[in-house]
């Protein structure tokens, strides 16, 4: 339904065809100018689009040379330039052009606008494989551009120059692969290659033998071609080892991982092999089961009665207290000096694990052995670092 009605937006045609203007009628009926507009569009017919159409001529006298350029070719960024306005009045002068009057622009939609660029030397090197950008950005011209001349170029000659194409684009990457393999002759691949075997990262790999990410990945990937991806297999055995040394703070090793302990359907496990370096972060000292190592198994799912009967069976002694202080920690009734805080601590006052603990437990604190021993341990090795640089 016409916000003016009939009546009025009828009489409105007729005193602006008599020659009264919008803002005259404007002033007259107190009707936002926006508003006559959108009924002239909506309800006015032909005679409300002439209307508009002539406002949109009063507005932009040069409305039909812009719309041809626009026709050719031309962007309306590039006619913003050139009539010295912005850009969004020239893209809606355009749009409302083409909705009164009904008109489709650019029907061709190559581009004839620039009869400067060389077409030769585009074809050329689109024959080599270069990019579409890079030929762009040589013609200073945009991408759209080069692919419509490229598009035209074919439709008139045929596709014979997109096969010589994917010809230089694959002869390119082959010698590119080529030479990634062969530039550095001074590589130890067996070192690499058992490093991959280990589970080492690509970053860590390529650190040791002072090459990139992207030189080692590309050797393991030729060794992988030309032996067999059996390698591939046992990374991920080394791998998923190694996670699970992690997963229960065990340092890594060959040690067979087994399951001692069953609680709500989840195993507990630790390192049962005789060949493992150490059993938990922190080792067992004087056959003596600390309150470190109680908080770890409590964390693997031992119960309070499972960690007093491993301790009985393996002949290690276990303090009460300790197991008691465990126990809360689990729970959450006890605060634990976190390993960042240690270090701090460590960092600014130097203190030794006997002294810390003292002035922990008058905080309400506890300080956790393997923390402390982790903490000063990265303490000693970024000292060293230090000093080396």
């Amino acid at each position: 339904m016409s916000y003016l009605g009939e009546i009025v937006l009828k009489q409105i045609i007729e005193d602006y065809e008599n020659g009264t203007s919008l803002k005259e009628i404007n002033k007259k009926l107190h009707i936002p100018i926006r508003m006559i507009k959108l009924d002239l569009f909506e309800y006015g017919g032909k005679r409300g689009k002439k209307i508009l159409l002539q406002e949109l001529e009063k507005e932009f006298p040069m409305i039909k040379e812009i719309i041809e350029k626009y026709d050719q070719g031309k962007t309306s960024k590039q006619l913003s330039e050139q009539y010295h306005t912005h850009v969004e009045k020239i893209s809606n002068a355009i749009q409302q052009y083409k909705m009164l009057t009904g008109k489709t622009l650019r029907k061709n939609s190559i581009r004839n606008y620039r009869d400067d660029l060389q077409i030769d030397e585009i074809i050329k090197e689109f024959r080599k494989g270069e990019t579409l950008s890079k030929i762009a950005s040589d013609q200073k011209t945009s991408v759209t551009a080069v692919r419509n001349r490229v598009n035209k170029y074919i439709q008139e000659n045929g596709n014979e120059i997109v096969e010589e194409r994917k010809k230089a684009i694959e002869e390119r990457n082959n010698n590119r692969q080529k030479a990634i393999h062969n530039y550095r002759d001074d590589l130890q691949i067996d070192k690499i290659i058992e490093g991959f075997r280990k589970g080492k990262t690509w970053s860590k790999i390529a650190h040791e033998q002072k090459a990139s990410d992207t030189t080692i990945r590309n050797r393991v990937n030729k060794y992988i071609e030309e032996n067999g991806n059996q390698i591939v297999e046992e990374r991920k055995k080394a791998i998923e080892e190694r996670k699970k040394a992690k997963n229960y703070g065990i340092p890594y090793t060959t040690g067979k991982i087994k399951k001692v302990c069953k609680k709500g359907g989840s195993y507990a496990k630790i390192v049962e092999s005789n060949d493992a370096r150490n059993t938990t972060t922190t080792p067992i000292k004087n056959d003596v089961i600390d309150l470190s190592m109680i908080v770890k198994y409590f964390s693997l799912g031992f119960s309070f009665r499972q960690v007093k009967e491993y301790a009985k069976k393996r002949g290690y002694e276990i303090n009460e207290r300790d197991m008691e202080t465990a126990q809360k920690i689990e729970s959450g009734e006890q605060k634990v000096l976190s390993g960042a805080s240690i270090a701090q601590i460590i960092k600014k006052y130097g203190y030794s694990y006997e002294k810390l603990t003292k002035i922990a437990e008058k905080k309400g604190y506890v300080v956790l052995e393997s923390r402390y021993i982790s903490a000063k341990a990265k303490i000693n090795n970024r000292n060293k670092e230090g000093e080396e640089k």
